[in-house]
């Protein structure tokens, strides 16, 4: 295409090449936070819609995860979720968050496979970042992706991703 178009491939692959060097990604775009206990932690609190969220999940490839989902109602269908959790072979906890987080992890746990889905609630990000520290096994991911915008009353999706770091900084500082 770029020779039809009258232009230099090679000239347009090391733009492309500076152009990545200097790229910053959105905040809260599957970004890694950190590492603890052999976990990663994985803020994608911009999934706020159950695409997004499967993409997410996708992206973690077949490790153990423990998948933070739950927000405001939107009144969407769950599919893209539940076919993502149908793909993988890899053991994964859901754990809701409010609003529509239980209803979420029950609706999904109960048209997954059995064997390799299971679910939890948790009243906040804190909680369920405790439960993921907690339950998933090393070389596993704590994955927030959630599906479904922040409630109005819990802020923005920033709000939440910095809930998010502070609960995985406090998991580090309780063991220093």
């Amino acid at each position: 295409m770029c020779r039809a178009g009258g232009l230099d491939p090679a000239a347009i692959d090391a733009a492309l090449l500076t152009l990545a060097d200097t790229y910053e990604a959105l905040p809260s775009r599957h970004l890694t936070i950190g590492e603890h206990g052999g976990v990663r932690y994985i803020d994608d609190a911009l999934a706020s819609n159950p695409f997004a969220a499967a993409a997410a999940l996708e992206a973690v490839g077949g490790v153990p995860v423990t998948w933070l989902i739950g927000g405001q109602s939107r009144e969407v269908s769950l599919d893209p979720m539940a076919a993502a959790l149908a793909a993988t072979s890899a053991p994964v906890l859901l754990v809701g968050l409010p609003d529509t987080g239980p209803d979420w992890c029950e609706a999904l746990a109960s048209g997954a496979p059995a064997d390799n889905v299971g679910f939890a609630t948790a009243g906040g990000v804190a909680e369920a970042v405790r439960i993921g520290a907690e339950r998933t096994p090393a070389g596993g991911v704590v994955l927030f992706a959630p599906g479904a915008p922040t409630p109005p009353a819990l802020g923005t999706y920033l709000d939440r991703a910095s809930d998010f770091g502070e609960a995985f900084r406090a998991l580090r500082r309780a063991e220093a």
